[in-house]
């Protein structure tokens, strides 16, 4: 045999698999970033709703009770909390707040069934229809499998 059919019998062949692999390397080198950007965007997201919260509690008047300060909110402050739980859940039911969020918040959205104040304004408010079958249920918005989690960014 000659070099050349040598080198394309022997040769080419693992050429053609090296660039193979090569490229699909280079694939995921090209994704990984994509990936990454769209978590910073769900991050961004999240940190908003966090900024919105302490807004509205930093609004809640303190006032003395027994000689104590305490924490006393209007049925406005309570309804904007309400409200913001129902953006939460929306925010989670369309797929932009992570796992790691998620875990957290649900927690905090089901202590508004064990608050007599919240009970109150959320069966006067005629709105929240997410945030009044969240505490009936107390299941996650969004059901979507690993895979499709991992590529929307939500771990």
């Amino acid at each position: 045999m000659n070099i050349w059919t040598t080198f394309v019998v022997e040769w080419l062949p693992n050429l053609a698999n090296a660039a193979t692999a090569i490229g699909g390397v280079g694939i995921l080198l090209a994704i990984l970033p994509l990936l990454q950007a769209r978590k910073q965007r769900l991050r961004d997201a999240e940190q908003w709703y966090v900024e919105r919260y302490w807004a509205i509690q930093d609004r809640i008047e303190v006032g003395d009770l027994d000689g104590r300060l305490k924490k006393m909110p209007t049925e406005k402050d309570i309804y904007d909390e309400l409200r913001l739980c129902e953006d939460e859940l929306d925010l989670r039911r369309n797929g932009f707040l992570t796992n790691p969020t998620w875990r957290i918040w649900s927690g905090s959205i089901r202590v508004v069934k064990k608050d007599p104040a919240k009970t109150r304004v959320l069966e006067r408010a005629e709105e929240m229809t997410l945030l009044r079958e969240y505490l009936k249920t107390e299941s996650d918005p969004i059901e979507v499998g690993w895979l499709t989690a991992l590529v929307r960014g939500l771990y």
